[in-house]
Parts: structure tokens; sequence; C-alpha cells
């Protein structure tokens, strides 16, 4: 995809898209982790609540860095 080609505003363009994708499944974990705060799913005293939070937060940003990986190896 980035290629000598490209104008420089087209690869510019290209490599924000990359990362605005990439951001997309740590915000649905940041997303998921505000929900359950807001609709009263978990309270502050409730067992391995810090244990979840992490696995949460966690595999939001593995699952970026997966998704970054991908779209960065697909684009050489």
């Amino acid at each position: 995809m980035a290629t000598s080609d490209q104008t420089p505003t087209q690869a510019l363009l290209h490599k924000i898209t990359r990362i605005f994708v990439s951001l997309v499944p740590w915000g649905v974990a940041l997303f998921a982790h505000y929900w359950l705060e807001y609709e009263d799913i978990w309270a502050v005293d409730m067992a391995f609540r810090p244990v979840i939070s992490a696995a949460i937060l966690a595999t939001g940003l593995a699952l970026s860095f997966l998704v970054h990986s991908l779209l960065s190896k697909s684009s050489r």
C-alpha cells in the first residue's frame, strides 16, 4: 500500500488511518471499563475488581498492538 509513488499527503493520511484503526480496540476496552462502572455492574468493593480491570485494559492494549503490527506488516 505504502509505495514510493504516493504523495506525502497520501502517505500521511495512510499512516494516520492505520494509527486510528489500531487504537480502536484500546478505546473499546476503555469504554467497557467506563460502562461497567457507570451502569453499577461492579462495585468498588467487588472481589477481584482490580484483576478484572487490569485484564480488560491489558486485552485492549494487546489487541491494539496486534492490529498495529498486522497493519504495519501489510503496508510494507
